[in-house]
């Protein structure tokens, strides 16, 4: 794909770009079970729980009990910041803001100062311990795709097709009912959106959780089948010159990175391991729970025990937090950058555009100077409908040029609506956000 400098006057960088650009956000997949970061210890907190209570019957007079071992990191780390909530307002439960401080204590402590080196053993280990419960907590979105013995079975393209028409019928009720179910078709509903000249979308996904790759995996419309996927450590300089033909598969873009990426050593000798380990590791089924998770050697084996490093600790991801270093996912914001500038609808489901998230904030103006094409921006989101929300609020701040112009629109429904399967539909139901 041939590419030009930025902001030269050209159809060619165009070329064989796709129309539409979809950006997920964990609200998607509320509807699995995956909570959004403000909720995000409540549901850990009742996890950890229910996995020590399995943990302990199983023991048998074992002192190995990493989760209860987890579970009192983290209420340590809760007492000890409990009194910052003197100077400013903490939520206690939001894991944004408790990882940002966890990060910027780790970050000023200094392990060779005989003084600090207890702190800074705790402060990177609670840092382990967070990056292990998200792993926890996440990586189960969308398992029932993979569960051979469900509804699920044998899906594909043509029956896709065929729910989809069947969902225009529904009614568009904004208090339509909600279930796994429904959440789950809407996202192969997604994983098979072609718009009108065939096109796959970019899809920027800043959720970590493999609901998306994995209606993909189900569907066989991603790269991500046996013998020619994606790795599960990154290598993003072996994907620059890949020829991404849209026609045939949606790109898969994670500024955030993801559950099933993993973040090598630099030292050549621990990274050769790791790797060897993780490919004969990869020719096998994994399970976890009982529910196989891992198939057609795809998804990260870090859930394993046996691994040389345990659950999710080292998973590359930009972590929840305020204090954001992408450096080492850049080439992925490039690829955003790159798609944003050539878009012609922009989709933002389950993302609120919180204040807070100011690097993102930035990041789409920057991307967005350059799109000459004055692309029309949807908006899939309960909130849109109400105009006092949030949201609404969140969108038009950014967005304001656009809704003047009536090119902000908003889809009041929940993703998830029985009658949105079909992305097409869910469009053409948008009504303009006015400022």
């Amino acid at each position: 794909m041939s590419d030009t400098s930025t902001g030269a006057c050209t159809s060619q960088k165009f070329i064989g770009a796709p129309g539409t650009v979809v950006v997920l956000g964990s609200g998607c997949s509320l509807g699995l079970g995956v909570p959004t970061l403000a909720g995000f210890l409540d549901h850990a907190f009742a996890l950890l729980l229910r996995m020590v209570e399995k943990e302990s019957k199983g023991s048998k007079g074992s002192s190995e009990c990493p989760f209860q071992h987890m579970f009192s990191k983290m209420q340590c780390f809760i007492e000890r910041i409990k009194g910052f909530g003197g100077y400013m307002h903490l939520d206690l439960l939001n894991m944004e803001e408790l990882y940002g401080l966890a990060a910027m204590w780790e970050g000023i402590l200094d392990e060779k100062d005989r003084y600090q080196k207890k702190e800074a053993k705790e402060a990177k280990e609670i840092l382990t311990v967070f990056k292990r419960v998200l792993f926890l907590v996440y990586h189960k979105a969308g398992i029932e795709f993979l569960d051979i013995e469900n509804r699920f079975d044998g899906f594909n393209l043509d029956r896709i097709r065929g729910i989809k028409r069947e969902s225009r019928t529904e009614l568009l009720d904004p208090d339509a009912q909600v279930s796994l179910h429904t959440n789950l078709m809407a996202y192969l509903g997604l994983a098979s959106y072609r718009d009108d000249e065939g096109y796959c979308p970019a899809v920027i996904q800043f959720n970590w959780d493999l609901a998306f790759d994995r209606a993909l995996w189900l569907l066989n419309c991603s790269e991500c089948k046996e013998g020619a996927g994606i790795s599960p450590w990154t290598d993003f300089e072996s994907f620059k010159n890949r020829d991404i033909t849209f026609k045939e598969y949606p790109l898969v873009i994670r500024p955030h990175g993801g559950l099933n990426w993993v973040e090598l050593p630099v030292n050549k000798g621990e990274r050769k391991k790791i790797t060897d380990e993780l490919k004969f590791k990869l020719s096998k089924t994994i399970r976890w729970d009982g529910r196989l998770i891992c198939d057609k050697g795809y998804i990260n084996t870090s859930i394993e025990d046996n691994l040389s490093f345990r659950r999710g600790e080292r998973m590359l991801f930009v972590p929840p937090s305020w204090k954001k270093d992408v450096s080492s996912l850049a080439w992925q914001w490039r690829l955003c950058q790159r798609y944003l500038e050539r878009a012609r609808r922009i989709v933002f489901i389950g993302y609120s555009l919180p204040p807070s998230d100011m690097n993102i904030r930035y990041f789409l103006a920057l991307a967005l100077a350059n799109n000459n094409l004055v692309p029309k921006v949807y908006v899939w989101n309960p909130g849109v409908g109400n105009p006092k929300s949030e949201v609404r609020a969140n969108y038009l701040q950014l967005f304001q040029p656009l809704a003047r112009s009536w090119r902000l629109l908003g889809i009041p429904y929940k993703f998830g609506h029985p009658g949105l399967f079909d992305l097409e539909r869910a469009l053409k139901s948008a009504e303009p956000i006015l400022p």
